[in-house]
C-alpha cells in the first residue's frame, strides 16, 4: 500500500480533505484508483474492457482475444499494483477459461 503524505497551511480540516480529492480525482497517477469502482468497465489509458460484453479496446480500436488471453487481461487490470505468479496466473484464469 502506498503512503501519502500532505503538507498543508489550511487551517480547516474540510479544506485539506477536498484538496486531497481533489489531487486524487485530476492526477494521472491515480487514475487506476478512480476507475475501480466500476468493475463492468475499466478504462486504463487508452485500454478499455467490458467486463460483460468481454471486449477488449485500445483507443477505441476493438481488439480480438481468445478466452485465456481475456482472462489474464481481466485478472491484472482488476488487481492494478499486484504481482502474480506464473502459476497464480493459470490457476485463476484456467478455472474461469473452462466456464466460457
Amino acid at each position: 500500500m502506498s503512503k501519502i503524505m500532505i503538507l498543508s497551511f489550511a487551517e480547516d480540516e474540510e479544506d485539506v480533505y477536498k484538496g486531497v480529492l481533489n489531487i486524487i480525482e485530476n492526477m494521472s497517477c491515480f487514475e487506476r484508483y478512480n476507475n475501480l469502482e466500476n468493475r463492468t468497465n475499466i478504462h486504463m489509458g487508452a485500454l478499455n474492457l467490458d467486463m460483460i460484453k468481454r471486449i477488449v479496446a485500445v483507443n477505441n480500436e476493438e481488439i480480438e482475444l481468445t478466452n485465456m488471453e481475456f482472462e489474464i487481461l481481466s485478472l491484472l487490470a482488476n488487481n492494478p499494483g499486484r504481482v502474480f505468479s506464473k502459476e497464480q496466473i493459470l490457476q485463476s484464469c484456467l478455472e474461469r477459461t473452462l466456464l466460457w
